[in-house]
């Protein structure tokens, strides 16, 4: 039993190591920040000594590693940092917005499981009739996946498949070319 929790925290450890090299990584993909200090009128440019200055404040002019080992300290601490267009801390802006967003949480899972009970339900109850019959034939054109469940059909193709549309590779990138 101990060597199953040592394994299992061992593999927790790692995945949260990932899961903030990730994080991390997301927020360095775009353009240097410094950019967005940058007047939108073109010619006048920043000084190399503002440029620097800025660089240091904004912890990018250090090598990546040690950006990472300051960034996982700042969130261990509960340090986000401070939104470059409100120039407030995050910390802050996501506690203003979280009772919203659990709101919208509980409504997502109340949809979601009114939704599922009922298909359910109504997948059981009408097992066999000529509705479900159809829509599982029109759920697959493949002859062998016809007795797939309702409960696996993409709601993204939902649209879809009633005008009979069915969105190939070559079409969608001979599209954009």
């Amino acid at each position: 039993m101990s060597r199953f929790l040592i394994r299992r925290l061992f593999s927790m450890f790692i995945s949260i190591i990932g899961a903030t090299i990730f994080i991390f990584a997301l927020t360095r993909v775009g353009p240097d920040p410094r950019y967005l200090y940058i007047p939108e009128t073109g010619g006048i440019g920043i000084q190399e000594d503002l440029w620097e200055e800025l660089g240091e404040q904004l912890g990018i002019n250090d090598p990546l590693p040690v950006q990472y080992g300051k960034w996982v300290w700042r969130m261990l601490q509960g340090d986000m940092g401070e939104s470059i267009g409100t120039l407030r801390p995050v910390s802050s802006i996501i506690w203003q917005h979280l009772p919203a967003t659990l709101w919208l949480a509980l409504g997502a899972w109340i949809f979601a499981a009114v939704v599922g009970l009922s298909m359910g339900i109504l997948a059981s109850v009408k097992r066999a009739t000529f509705g479900i019959i159809l829509l599982e034939h029109l759920h697959s054109s493949d002859k062998r996946h016809r007795n797939s469940s309702l409960g696996f059909w993409p709601l993204w193709s939902f649209p879809f498949i009633w005008d009979g549309f069915q969105p190939e590779l070559e079409v969608i990138m001979t599209g954009f070319s």
